[in-house]
């Protein structure tokens, strides 16, 4: 089964604000799926996007 993240529980993970995973997801760096009015974020697409994500 695969793992999937609402919005919410990535604010609350501390990955980013609903503004900037929106601003992700719009820009097309972080890929969405919606399930009826939910928004949520596969786990190899979290992955995806994290790795992407420049080092600092």
């Amino acid at each position: 089964m695969r793992q999937a993240h609402t919005l919410r529980d990535l604010k609350e993970a501390g990955y980013a604000g609903f503004t900037k995973l929106y601003e992700e997801i719009r820009a097309g760096r972080l890929v969405a799926t919606k399930i009826g009015r939910r928004t949520i974020i596969l786990d190899e697409d979290l992955k995806a996007w994290l790795d992407a994500l420049p080092r600092v």
